[in-house]
Order: C-alpha cells, then structure tokens, then sequence
C-alpha cells in the first residue's frame, strides 16, 4: 500500500479529461453543426472540403452570370422585335407606295413616315442598354464611343539633334503653345523622343508624355541644353526613334482609342539598314518596313524637313505619304508649317472611325475555360441596309431591301434565342452540379447531429462515471489510516 502516488486516482483523472476534451469538441460539432471546425479535427478533410467550398461559390456565381446573360440577351431580342415591328411597317408602306393610284405630294407623306421608321430603328438599336452594353450596336464609331469625352490625340516629336538642328528646337519650344492650341478641343498629350549619330554616347533618349504644354517645353529645353551633340551628317538613328529595335514596337505606348501621331523634325537624312554606310549593321529598319507596320496600327508620320536631295526627300517622304501624314519644309515659316500639321492632327481626330465590339464573353462555371461568347448586332439602319431607302424613287426596289433586312433581323433573333436555349441549359447543368457538389461537401464538413446527441450522451455519462470513480480512488489512501490504530 502506497500513499505518495495514488496510481488509481491519476488513472481515473487522465480518463476524465480525456472525456471532457472530447465532450467539448462534441458540444462544439453540436453548436457550429460542422464536422470540421478547425484544421486538427480532420487535415485531409478540411483541404478537400476547402477545394469543394471554392467550387461551390464559383457555380453559384456563375449562375447568377448566366441569368445576368439571359437578361441581356432578352433585351437585345426585344430590341430587335421592335425594329422587326416597324421593318414591317415600312414594308407595308412601300407596297402602298408601289401602286399608280397615289399623288406625288401622297407618296411624299409615305416617305416622311418611312424616314420617322428609320429613325426609330437607330434609336432603339443605340438606346437597347444592359448595364452599359448596347448589344445592337455592334459597330460603333469613336466619336460614339467616347460618349461626349474629348476626342484623344497622342503625338510623339521624333528630334535630330545634332548640332545645326539648335535653332530648329528653339523654334519648336518656341511655337509649341500655338500648336497646342492650333489641336482645338482635344485631349492631348506629348512625348519627345531625341536621337543622333551612333558614334555619340547617347545616340537616343525619351521623355514621357505628358498633357502639360509647360512641362514639355521643360523637356525641350533639357533636350536643348544637355543632350545636343556636334554638326555633321554622321549615320542617325532616326527610324530607331520611331520603332525600338529591342522590341520590335512603337517606341511609344499610346492611348486606347488615341490618334497616334509622329512627328520628326530633321535637317539630315536618317540612315537605313544595308544602306552601304560604314555603320550599316547598326541599323534595324528600312523606311518602307517602318511605315508598313505605323499603318498596320493607324499610325501617322509627319515629318518636318529642309532635303533637297530628291533621293533623300523621297526617302522621309514615304514615311509621310504611305502613313497619311504631312511633308513640311523645317526652313519655311516654322510656325505657319506647325499650324498646318495642327489643323491636320485635329482633322484626323475628328474623323470618326468604326470600331467592332469583341463578342461579350460570359463567364458559365467555376473554371477557367468555363466561357461562353455571344456575337453582338448591329441592328442600326445603315447595317440593315435601309439608310437610304426611298419609297418615292423605286417603291419596289424599297420592297426588296425592307424583305432583306426582315430576313437579317429575323436571323438575328433567332440567334439569340439560340443564346438563350443553350444558356438556359447550361443554368441547369450548373444548378445541378452546384447542388451535388453541395451535397458532397455537406458529407465532408457538416455534423451528424444523431451522432454527435450520441458522443455527447456518452462522453456525458462516462465524465460522470468518471468522477465517481475519481472520489472513490481519492478515499482508497484511508484505509492506511486503518492500519496505525
């Protein structure tokens, strides 16, 4: 008999906490209803359920995606039923306006109403909107698209500055305000790109733009003041100041939706690649190559020049004519010249150039490549064909073209309710695979609450079990006391 260690009493002690630990995490099962509350309740489990949660939240927004999809496409259909409305109204006046029994002033009447019809077909496709889309305005035109913002125009001056061009800078820094006024009411912004021979240390720097005439002139006079180099006709790389040859790009990165404009300033020719020069293989580009891809990209080249040689002058020239820009004499009135290329600049800029709408792209499920793309209408009269519509002239040639663009909006509308079958499909398939994959992750983390009434009765009646048997232990060292009487 021992009484330092009462051996039972430990034992009956490690039992009881053993069942009160595990009693709180039961009463913690019982109150969260989750079988996983924490990382240590099952390791495995929580990664799985985690990944299957992931999924569950992805399917679910990815219904509402498809619903928001369904809704544009009722939109967009409605649209073009109402445009269908009135193309059958039109028809019906230009079979009226076909037959010999009316007046001139009748036939007049009918065309006011057809021009009323066409009317109200641009207006309800550019007015169809689903949350900032106009799906039966396809094709649009910048002008349009900036709705109301200025026009954008980015333009890049490309400089020779070797030595005798000083004078020529001073007159760019000094006609630049008039310039910027000369662009109008645009939003416009500068850059400055300075190069020279290659033999000197620095044959190319840029400096960023910027919209502040005031800071470009800044850069215009650190360019004047620290980066001009000495007279001569060494090799210059001014088609390097337009295209990076590390890149392959534009030296620039311009503006979505800008009028991109280069404008280079030089009293010397610039030197090609195979050109003969001693310093040939420091070149990357040919004149044609250059302005082949500035086209490719809508971009412009103006070049501001004094080449008498008419093999040099060609050679600036081609970027100019196959770009669309400007030829300007550098020792004409300078500021008259930078004027001209202004008013142009601002030309260009309000052109209005028609831009397609990529396809809307939905997203349809949890993953990746879980997409779905709708081709967007233009449903606008001069898509349909009917802008110049004249029941007055051919009533019957207006028959064929309203029967054409019946059938074009019928072969709309019957793509979008093609849309919307196969969306509504795949709301199904996600609604159900949203369901099941619920019902897996509910096997994985949510409590049996049978079971776990089960544990906690259990554990309940074995803490109190327990502790009887810890008091009965704890007296167990009495009976010692037996022994000294």
């Amino acid at each position: 008999m021992r009484i330092n260690h009462n051996i039972a009493s430990l034992h009956s002690q490690r039992i009881v906490s053993a069942h009160q630990t595990d009693l709180s995490k039961t009463l913690e099962k019982l109150s969260s209803g989750l079988r996983i509350n924490r990382a240590s309740d099952d390791a495995a489990g929580l990664t799985i359920s985690q990944k299957m949660r992931g999924q569950i939240r992805g399917l679910n927004q990815a219904e509402r995606n498809i619903l928001d999809g369904i809704s544009l496409v009722q939109t967009a259909e409605s649209g073009l039923g109402e445009i269908h409305t009135m193309l059958q109204r039109m028809r019906e006046l230009s079979v009226q306006a076909a037959t010999g029994t009316l007046a001139a002033e009748d036939k007049e009447a009918i065309q006011a109403e057809v021009d009323q019809l066409k009317q109200g077909i641009d207006s309800v496709a550019y007015e169809t909107d689903f949350n900032g889309t106009h799906p039966l305005t396809s094709v649009y035109t910048e002008k349009e698209a900036a709705n109301g913002q200025k026009a954008k125009v980015d333009v890049v001056f490309v400089i020779d500055t070797s030595g005798s061009m000083g004078g020529v800078i001073d007159n760019v820094k000094a006609n630049l305000q008039h310039f910027a006024n000369g662009l109008g009411d645009v939003d416009a912004q500068f850059g400055l790109v300075q190069y020279s021979d290659i033999g000197y240390e620095e044959p190319m720097k840029k400096w960023a733009f910027t919209s502040d005439v005031a800071m470009f002139e800044s850069n215009l006079q650190d360019l004047r003041e620290n980066h001009m180099y000495g007279g001569g006709d060494g090799p210059e790389t001014g088609l390097e100041g337009i295209m990076d040859p590390s890149t392959g790009a534009m030296s620039f990165s311009f503006r979505d939706h800008a009028k991109k404009h280069f404008v280079l300033i030089t009293d010397a020719p610039v030197h090609e690649k195979g050109d003969g020069s001693e310093h040939a293989g420091h070149y990357s580009y040919q004149a044609d190559e250059v302005a082949t891809t500035l086209n490719a990209s809508d971009v412009q080249v103006s070049v501001v020049s004094s080449m008498i040689d008419s093999i040099q002058r060609e050679q600036l020239s081609q970027l100019s004519n196959e770009t669309g820009g400007m030829y300007l004499d550098i020792y004409s009135d300078f500021g008259t010249s930078l004027n001209e290329l202004a008013e142009s600049i601002k030309d260009d800029a309000s052109s209005e150039t028609e831009i397609v709408q990529p396809p809307i792209t939905l997203q349809v499920g949890a993953n990746e490549a879980d997409v779905f793309h709708m081709d967007l209408t233009d449903a606008r009269a001069v898509a349909l064909n009917i802008e110049d519509l004249d029941v007055v002239e051919d009533a019957v040639a207006a028959l064929v073209q309203i029967d054409q663009a019946i059938h074009m909006v019928s072969k709309e509308r019957s793509k979008y309710g093609a849309y919307q079958n196969a969306l509504e499909y795949i709301l199904t398939n996600v609604t159900n695979a949203s369901v099941n994959a619920t019902a897996a992750e509910s096997r994985i983390s949510d409590a049996d609450m049978a079971l776990e009434m089960t544990e906690y009765t259990k554990r309940n009646i074995l803490i109190q079990s327990g502790q009887a048997m810890l008091a009965q232990s704890n007296q167990l060292p009495q009976g010692i006391l037996q022994l000294l009487k």
